[in-house]
């Protein structure tokens, strides 16, 4: 109910970072709350294109965490961050493959535009990341979507 009041506030600043740089949004997402994530991604204040100090805009933290429902929220809201990429190079494919989040990397591949083999600052894709943890499955799901295992930068 507090969260309601104060995302209707016009003074309240649904954007204002703390320290981290993490908005109410980034805590939201962190503690799969939801209802809260449904309030705040529909206030229209809010701004999609921020980033933590850590470089991770919402949909990065989103599958991070492993949270699929706020990955699959805000694909519909901000699907156009899905190849945004980070300062070492990481994509949301690559950070789904590297964490083994296997539901959220077949979303991220089922949607236009997501660039199987794209490479990070390292020169390594999103299969190398998964075949270097050990993931498997993580491997035969990249594979599956045409990932090339013969991509090097």
């Amino acid at each position: 109910m507090a969260v309601r009041i104060l995302t209707q506030c016009s003074e309240c600043d649904v954007n204002l970072q703390d320290e981290a740089g993490d908005t109410p949004l980034y805590d939201a997402i962190s503690g799969e709350n939801h209802s809260m994530v449904d309030m705040l991604l529909d206030n229209p204040r809010l701004s999609l294109t921020m980033s933590n100090q850590k470089g991770f805009n919402y949909l990065q933290y989103a599958i991070l965490k492993g949270n699929t429902q706020a990955v699959e929220k805000l694909l519909v809201k901000a699907g156009d961050n899905l190849n945004v990429v980070k300062s070492d190079g990481f994509t949301t494919l690559h950070i789904a493959a590297i964490n083994d989040h296997r539901e959220i990397a077949k979303l991220l591949l089922k949607q236009p535009g997501c660039r199987v083999d794209a490479l990070t600052t390292e020169n390594q894709s999103a299969l190398h990341l998964a075949a270097s943890e050990g993931y498997s499955i993580m491997v035969e799901i990249l594979l599956d979507h045409g990932a090339d295992v013969k991509c090097f930068g």
